[in-house]
């Protein structure tokens, strides 16, 4: 009797494991049907409808407001800014209309780190008639830190990060003002009295030389 409460139970847990992925796996997508645009927009976008689903208690003119401003601002991000929005009941028409291009970056180097931006391995993911995208956006301002930091600037710092977004001519302008600071050097490596291995061994290890940056 015992084993059978045993199985009982097993396989209570399991029916009831199932029901709860079954769940997660439904609500991970949003009550409405969108069509006119897919891949990471979509997903964008679905992802804020979820939200507003959990919101029961707007009435449907500010469900409909609160529901076109979630869509615009999930497509901004990508270059969209002004979508075609249209609501039949739980459908979603979009149209994301003209995308935003980046028409103008003025970037500007200070600091004693300024000629190792003059040789780039690779160019900044933010180039002059691209689409804006913010998140290219970011991650350009980054590697600015990145370089810096792999050439001993330490002290590096952004001094104006700046995208201008024209919404009518469909352009955006980016100003970039970054100081690379002060370098800084490997000085003597010293070791541990303490320590078990002789100082000449330990010193076979150094990756960097005495005023390496």
């Amino acid at each position: 009797m015992l084993l059978v409460n045993k199985r009982l139970v097993r396989y209570c847990l399991i029916f009831f494991s199932t029901l709860l992925i079954m769940s997660n796996a439904y609500s991970s997508v949003s009550k409405y049907k969108i069509k006119g645009i897919s891949g990471e927009l979509y997903d964008n976008v679905d992802k804020r409808l979820q939200l507003l689903d959990k919101q029961d208690n707007l009435e449907p003119f500010e469900r409909s407001h609160i529901l076109k401003q979630n869509i615009v601002k999930a497509l901004q991000p990508y270059g969209y800014y002004t979508p075609s929005i249209q609501l039949q009941g739980n459908t979603i028409i979009i149209e994301k209309g003209l995308a935003v291009t980046i028409h103008q970056i003025n970037l500007t180097i200070l600091g004693a780190g300024k000629p190792i931006y003059s040789k780039l391995p690779k160019k900044l993911p933010i180039e002059v008639g691209k689409i804006f995208n913010s998140e290219q956006y970011e991650d350009a301002k980054q590697q600015l830190f990145d370089i810096a930091e792999q050439h001993g600037y330490l002290n590096s710092k952004m001094i104006t990060s700046q995208a201008s977004v024209n919404i009518f001519s469909h352009q955006a302008t980016i100003a970039i003002i970054f100081d690379t600071g002060q370098q800084y050097h490997f000085g003597q490596a010293s070791f541990s009295d303490k320590t078990y291995y002789a100082k000449d061994f330990l010193a076979r290890y150094l990756n960097f030389k005495p005023g390496m940056p």
